[in-house]
């Protein structure tokens, strides 16, 4: 049966963070009941579509799905049950901040669904949680994360962060030791990343931030670390205990279908990639007039495919397996991209046997580098 997923995007953030680039909104709370109705009219659209499919993966991130209220929560899984084919054992993951994590909250996101929450911890450090502009305190996700599982959550997640300014290493394994305290199933480490249009980026250059050996230092040592406390690493950024790796997540390395509802939201879905525009007032706009919220999409050439197969896998620990690439392409992995091959397991950035190609902790430092050598030979 032919399994898709679903990523609903809730755009609206209490304040929004010093570092993200995501599309949210502050300021914005009184939209939020008409764009739960024009994201299930969204939904609606892709009923017939769905016919004869399996939705086997929900995710609703933002922005702060959190900062929706319990009626609004459960008024978009009324939504999804109404027009998605979801399975009865589907992941379902429902992102959550500490400060907004409240029992009520989790109480509606579990009857909307969910079996699965995303949590933002980022540090264990009060004094870099408020340098990233986070409203949580340790103390508060504390208090969320154990009304999460008081509320029958037993798949959780933890997001934490290195490269912060004026963050060390003593710093960065504190936060690790709280974290893998709180005993969460899963476990994600983004490296910061100053990106435009942030607050971050106006300061820039003022901000203490760890060198680039000391950023590599970071990422190898919580990867040891994680790994001698129960969490395999999966993907460059993300570490789970045993059969807790993020199901939807993986769709999306392994180039599996999926489908985004709400403004800014992509999708890959019936070969094609197609992404909606930005901005909630003119999404709302659009669903009610009827007009589709789609920017732009594009048709995937066979140079296309081939070249996502390859950044995509192997940007997870699976890596590319030869015997799925022959029968997509024709051709085999090692055969053509040998001399790649050879530099990098030699140098220790990749492991190569005669089933599959993957990239080390060392070379996933490296991933978009050795990735872009790569497909120079395409």
């Amino acid at each position: 049966m032919r399994k898709v997923g679903l990523y609903i995007h809730i755009p609206f953030c209490i304040k929004k963070c010093a570092y993200c680039d995501f599309k949210s909104y502050e300021n914005s709370l009184e939209y939020r009941d008409a764009y739960i109705e024009a994201a299930g009219r969204e939904l609606s659209g892709y009923k017939d579509a769905l016919k004869g499919a399996v939705v086997d993966t929900v995710y609703i991130g933002g922005g702060t799905p959190s900062a929706l209220s319990p009626a609004q929560i459960i008024r978009l899984g009324e939504h999804i049950r109404a027009n998605a084919p979801v399975s009865p054992d589907a992941e379902f993951t429902f992102e959550a901040n500490p400060d907004t994590g409240t029992r009520e909250v989790f109480t509606a996101a579990r009857e909307a669904g969910a079996n699965r929450v995303s949590m933002g911890l980022q540090s264990a450090s009060d004094e870099e949680l408020k340098t990233l502009g986070r409203l949580h305190t340790v103390k508060r996700f504390e208090e969320s994360f154990r009304l999460a599982r008081e509320c029958g959550f037993k798949n959780i997640s933890v997001d934490l962060m290195t490269g912060l300014p004026g963050q060390s290493m003593e710093s960065l394994f504190a936060s690790a030791d709280f974290a893998v305290s709180m005993a969460p199933e899963h476990i994600s480490a983004y490296g910061l990343k100053i990106e435009e249009g942030t607050r971050f980026y106006e300061i820039k250059d003022s901000l203490p931030l760890p060198d680039e050996d000391t950023e590599a230092d970071m990422y190898l040592g919580l990867t040891e670390y994680l790994s001698e406390r129960g969490y395999r690493q999966y993907e460059i950024s993300n570490y789970a205990k045993d059969g807790f790796y993020s199901r939807h997540n993986m769709r999306y390395w392994l180039g599996s279908e999926y489908i985004g509802i709400g403004c800014a939201a992509h999708s890959f879905f019936g070969g094609k990639r197609y992404f909606n525009a930005p901005g909630i007032e003119g999404y709302i706009s659009a669903e009610k007039s009827g007009r589709s919220p789609v920017m732009e999409c594009e048709s995937l050439s066979r140079e296309d495919m081939l070249t996502e197969h390859i950044m995509l896998r192997l940007r997870t620990v699976r890596g590319i397996r030869h015997d799925e690439f022959r029968a997509a392409f024709g051709f085999g992995f090692p055969e053509r991209f040998k001399e790649e091959i050879e530099k990098y397991t030699s140098s220790g950035h990749m492991l190569s046997d005669g089933a599959h190609t993957s990239l080390t902790p060392r070379g996933f430092l490296l991933s978009n580098s050795i990735i872009a050598d790569i497909l120079l030979k395409i």
